[in-house]
């Protein structure tokens, strides 16, 4: 529900992005298909391969990208549950379930029609099947870490770290095996021969390989344009005034992608409300006690695994030196999963703590607490859930741009689809509503483009030469297209469209010579 209810219209607005994406997945529609997509700094591209099977069930438009997001938000659910019954239990999983079902942060992206929505999903089944692989040292689990992982560098650049995260885990599993003692029998589950290791690891090395060996080709043939917004951000770096030492930002960063969990998060407003922690109330909480009970007992089952996977899927945001993207909630997703199971964990423990309490006490207690504690449970994931529902669908609602969810590209769109002359135009000086967002809404609705004017002349269409009904869109401050059209047009009508809270969003002036 927290990812389809109202999917069409919220956000209405289609941001910087989707109208690439509309266009990437327009051309795989078409028999075009590509390895990689260059436009706007390169993208991989098999979010849009999916979303493009989507698009020939339900057509192809804004919500058909955001369907596509939301069914890989779906998804993410069960694979974090095979996640947290590996590392731990059942009982962890079904928390770790609902926490990811009520993460305002997960619900966030699932709407968002991008393609780093299959971050978390494929990052977590990645680490699935690595947590299978070293506790059960299956080839058959090595090998589905290695296709999760292959899938994952064709989704999102940041799915690269999980490549040193899994040798990681691999290499501390392995410290640990020479390290254990005889009577910890929880760890003998995790505990196999370093040959096993090896063969797992290069196993799990081939199936990447193999999976994205059209990638990899690609990266080699041209590494410039797989690398174009990398090196753009270098040449942002490079170029601005840093009084800072590299090491000194990045020491700030670190304290920053701690901190976005709890205090302050991301503060892009096109997808969220600007500064909010990531996690609720709830999952916030549970996360620390979950992390400082991982980090007491990193022996533990897949303890150790998790703590890899959360400090290493957080690198992606804390290595950019791009200070104004940090926190951001794009590149740290891979720690979704581990964030889930962790905070599940706590949850886990505190039921226990509550069970084993009633057990000590006397007959009729021990059963009321014993009642209370799932009922306790359930009521603060409920909590979660609640307010998540707040943040999406109340508080940030009142800020999705461009203001109250009131997309000014859309409103457009829809004045021109309604308008039966031939002759619709808007004036883009000085800059006010998204072009290619408007491309999108008039080609889903089967419109061609509108004509877009710098400005207006006396002696050039629309104003002359024009049979018919003429359309003119009009900044409202544009006061000088507004009288020519005027004075040039023996019949008109000139109707102001207003943002919800009554402020002029544009002019719509409809003449007829």
């Amino acid at each position: 529900w927290l990812r389809f209810y109202r999917l069409a219209e919220l956000p209405a607005d289609l941001g910087w992005d989707l109208p690439y994406n509309y266009a990437d997945v327009q051309s795989i529609l078409r028999g075009e298909p590509q390895v990689f997509f260059p436009a706007n700094m390169g993208r991989e591209g098999l979010f849009f391969y999916l979303a493009a099977g989507v698009a020939r069930i339900v057509g192809l438009s804004p919500y058909s990208l955001r369907l596509t997001s939301a069914l890989v938000g779906v998804a993410a659910i069960p694979a974090v549950y095979l996640l947290a019954r590996t590392c731990a239990d059942r009982e962890t999983g079904l928390y770790a379930v609902w926490l990811l079902a009520f993460s305002k942060w997960h619900v966030m992206l699932s709407r968002s029609g991008y393609r780093v929505s299959l971050m978390p999903l494929l990052a977590t089944l990645a680490l699935y099947g690595l947590a299978r692989g070293l506790r059960r040292g299956s080839a058959r689990d090595w090998a589905w870490c290695g296709l999760c992982t292959g899938l994952g560098l064709w989704s999102y650049k940041a799915f690269v770290f999980v490549l040193p995260v899994i040798a990681a885990c691999a290499a501390l599993y392995a410290l640990l095996d020479l390290r254990r003692r005889p009577t910890d029998t929880r760890q003998c589950a995790w505990s196999h021969s370093m040959r096993q290791r090896l063969l797992g690891i290069a196993l799990w090395l081939l199936v990447t390989i193999i999976t994205a060996t059209p990638l990899l080709r690609y990266v080699v043939d041209a590494p410039d344009a797989y690398l174009t917004r990398e090196l753009h951000a270098q040449k942002l770096v490079s170029s601005s005034a840093v009084e800072q030492s590299r090491w000194a930002m990045l020491g700030e960063n670190a304290l920053t992608s701690l901190w976005m969990f709890n205090y302050v998060g991301d503060g892009n407003s096109r997808f969220g409300v600007p500064f909010q922690r990531h996690l609720g109330f709830l999952g916030g909480i549970l996360f620390v006690f979950g992390v400082a009970g991982a980090l007491a007992t990193p022996r533990r089952d897949g303890y150790a695994l998790l703590l890899v996977a959360l400090l290493g899927l957080l690198a992606p945001m804390t290595v950019s030196m791009v200070a104004h993207e940090m926190p951001n909630c794009f590149r740290s997703s891979g720690t979704l999963g581990p964030v889930a199971v962790l905070a599940a964990l706590a949850l886990r423990r505190i039921r226990g703590l509550l069970t084993a309490g009633a057990e000590r006490w006397s007959a009729r207690p021990a059963r009321l607490l014993g009642l209370l504690a799932p009922l306790a449970v359930l009521f603060a994931l409920l909590g979660e859930g609640r307010e998540t529902e707040r943040f999406y669908f109340v508080d940030y609602f009142k800020l999705a741009p461009d203001r109250s969810n009131y997309s000014i590209a859309l409103e457009i769109s829809r004045t021109i689809t309604s308008f039966e002359g031939s002759s619709f135009n808007v004036v883009v000086w000085p800059h006010w509503f998204d072009g290619r967002a408007l491309s999108v809404h008039l080609d889903t609705a089967g419109r061609a483009p509108a004509n877009e004017l710098l400005g207006l002349a006396a002696d050039q269409p629309p104003i002359v030469g024009v049979a018919g009904p003429v359309l003119c869109v009009l900044h409202p401050d544009d006061s000088a297209s507004f009288e020519l059209l005027r004075d040039s047009f023996a019949r008109y009508t000139a109707i102001t469209h207003t943002f919800p809270d009554g402020t002029p969003a544009f002019i719509a002036f409809y003449g007829a010579h």
